[in-house]
């Protein structure tokens, strides 16, 4: 079985960066995994239900982990924000403590990241 690769869809030339553009990579091992069968292309933010085109919002305070952790924000370019909606022992999540780097797995950081995203 061929292992799949996830790469995010603007960087393949789809248009669904915040601005309704895309940002192609034309990397040529990315065209070879695509030639493979090997990519599997992953929108997070139209994902998670944004549209495009969105607010602009980038991450203040710390990276994507701190986000998760509640030390930074998520905010956008009109100044509004928000926090994920960590789940604690819910059906969504594999029963990690928010708040815990080392509680939650792939799983549930992406279903995490998804919901930071979904409410900006």
């Amino acid at each position: 079985m061929v292992e799949k690769v996830l790469v995010s869809a603007c960087l393949l030339g789809r248009p669904v960066r915040y601005d309704g553009g895309a940002k192609p990579v034309g990397d040529e091992v990315v065209e070879r995994w695509r030639g493979e069968g090997r990519v599997v292309v992953f929108c997070p933010e139209v994902s998670g239900g944004l549209p495009v085109p969105r607010p602009a919002a980038e991450i203040v305070g710390g990276d994507g982990a701190d986000v998760l952790d509640g030390v930074a924000r998520v905010l956008t370019e009109r100044g509004g924000g928000c926090q994920p909606a960590l789940c604690s022992r819910g059906s969504s999540c594999a029963g990690g403590r928010p708040g815990s780097r080392g509680s939650y797995g792939v799983v549930e950081r992406v279903q995490s990241v998804l919901r930071v995203a979904s409410c900006l």
